[in-house]
């Protein structure tokens, strides 16, 4: 047999292909739990105990994937990847600010800037969300409110070379102690 297939096999590809995404508009995608029971597991692994530093690993790993999806310009898989590391750990500000990152280089700047809120929320000395959110700000034409922001992060961190170009790009001096 051959390596290459049939122009019959090829269309009949083309055309289940066709209509098996409309039929999954209709019918929808299963819910979480109901993949974890027709499975028989949870994405996460066993949650057994003695299960934290695997659970630590595998947070890590979300993160460092969201951040190379992010890289890669995959933002819906860098967003979908910071959504698993913040329900895994809904008190670490650094998928909130993954989040931001996806949905501002989008161009959904207010969803940005709620979600660099949320990462602040967490951890309100975090410099890159407060500069982050100077970033969703000054997309959202809200100019003086993102220089407070790049403002707050130069105090908390005067080598931010990216809340200083931010104040250079709009007109602020910056924070100078």
């Amino acid at each position: 047999m051959s390596g290459t297939r049939s122009p019959w096999g090829a269309r009949l590809d083309r055309w289940l292909t066709g209509a098996l995404r409309v039929g999954g508009r209709f019918v929808g995608r299963p819910s979480e739990p109901l993949l974890h029971e027709l499975t028989g597991r949870s994405k996460g692994g066993p949650e057994a105990e003695g299960q934290g530093s695997a659970r630590a690993q595998a947070f890590s790993t979300m993160l460092a994937d969201g951040r190379r999806a992010l890289q890669d310009g995959h933002f819906g898989e860098a967003l979908a990847l910071f959504a698993q590391a913040a329900e895994r750990d809904p008190a670490d500000p650094w998928p909130w600010h993954g989040r931001g990152d996806a949905l501002q280089l989008s161009g959904q700047y207010a969803d940005a800037l709620d979600a660099y809120r949320a990462s602040l929320e967490r951890a309100p000395d975090l410099a890159l969300s407060h500069c982050g959110a100077g970033n969703a700000l000054e997309g959202l034409r809200q100019i003086s409110e993102a220089r407070e922001a790049w403002d707050r992060a130069l105090a908390l961190d005067p080598d931010n070379t990216w809340a200083a170009e931010g104040l250079a790009r709009t007109g602020g001096c910056g924070y100078r102690d």
